[in-house]
């Protein structure tokens, strides 16, 4: 799909966020959904900044008075119900339009970037209608695959937290609508099982076939040309990746390991102890680019914002520089104009040109 000069993008919610009028936080979907169905949720305390999400979502299935398995199947439906409400918004044509990028790795379960492409360069046709892939993955629960690519190849959107309409799912014995949704802590855990297995071992079902990132490893030391990207890790490894809007929570331990998988690789010092890890030694040459807003002082939005308290952004930070993760901090007057600044002008300019044409849309 993607050659060895183009870069990549990796985009959390923030862009969702750009416009603190309509905001809609984690800890607001948390709060919807222990309000939902029959709950003893009188002392769960949705406001401590210290509680991971993942658990959140835990102890609210604990709360729900009914099996634990169909709460997640109610409360994956309610978060879905949810993020499909999302407008498409000036920041999410940005990204769309950049020229820096045409695979988009995002952590959002909508489909607003979608839809933006398809109002922009299609406004009279439907999203799903302009996709090479009509069924985003053939994976039930994890998303190793999961993306939809359009016919024109300009743009690929990987959703690697899963995708809110799950129905498409061709070969699931119970179709269950948002089943994809990686929200609890025990589905982190799972998917993290999943990413680790992806490392050392192929997969090669009637649905779905993938070779080992190891392989993949051997592959590119041997000739880089043959090289194929499959899934959205492999890009962590074999592309450079630019971060915005995704604050990098330490609860997103998949993220972590990956980057700490790949920074022992570049040391050299890889601490697994797989015998297919004794293959030749693959050291990764891109690079990772972390991006964050360092608004002005006076800036209306500061008030509006989800940035984390000097502290804990502080360890973020750190952690990052000590991965080898280039951290970049931009100064800005505004977020849209922190996303203009590392987007490129070019964004922005691709928008204001057509203004007329699709200005019914834009926001």
């Amino acid at each position: 799909m993607a050659n060895t000069s183009e870069k990549t993008l990796l985009v959390g919610n923030g862009i969702n966020r750009v416009f603190c009028d309509s905001d809609y936080s984690w800890g607001d979907l948390l709060k919807d959904l222990s309000k939902l169905g029959s709950f003893d949720s009188g002392n769960i305390d949705l406001s401590n900044p210290f509680k991971p999400l993942p658990l959140a979502f835990e102890e609210i299935l604990r709360a729900k008075q009914n099996y634990y398995k169909e709460s997640v199947q109610v409360l994956k439906r309610r978060a879905a119900e949810i993020f499909e409400k999302l407008p498409v918004r000036k920041a999410h044509k940005m990204i769309v339009m950049s020229a820096k990028y045409r695979n988009v790795l995002t952590t959002n379960y909508e489909y607003t970037l979608e839809k933006a492409y398809a109002e922009i360069r299609y406004p009279d046709k439907n999203y799903e209608d302009l996709c090479k892939n009509k069924i985003s993955t053939n994976e039930e629960i994890h998303s190793l695959m999961r993306r939809y690519e359009f016919t024109d190849e300009c743009l690929a959107v990987w959703h690697i937290h899963g995708e809110i309409n799950h129905t498409k799912y061709l070969n699931a014995e119970k179709i269950l609508p948002s089943n994809s949704i990686l929200i609890g802590y025990n589905q982190y855990v799972s998917y993290l099982d999943t990413i680790y297995r992806y490392f050392f071992t192929e997969k090669k079902t009637k649905y779905t076939e993938y070779t080992s990132l190891q392989e993949k490893m051997t592959t590119c030391l041997a000739d880089p040309s043959r090289l194929n990207i499959e899934t959205w890790i492999d890009f962590f490894f074999f592309r450079d990746i630019d971060i915005i809007g995704l604050t990098l929570d330490f609860s997103e331990m998949h993220l972590w390991w990956i980057l700490n998988r790949r920074f022992s690789l570049i040391k050299d010092s890889d601490i697994f102890s797989e015998e297919t890890d004794k293959k030749a030694s693959f050291t990764p040459t891109n690079t990772i680019t972390y991006y964050y807003p360092k608004l002005s002082k006076n800036c209306l939005e500061e008030k509006c914002s989800d940035a984390l308290n000097d502290v804990k952004q502080k360890a973020i930070l750190n952690m990052l520089d000590v991965l080898g993760v280039i951290t970049k901090a931009v100064k800005c007057k505004s977020y849209e104009d922190f996303y203009t600044q590392v987007l490129g002008h070019n964004a922005l300019a691709s928008i204001n040109k057509g203004w007329k044409k699709w200005s019914q849309s834009l926001i």
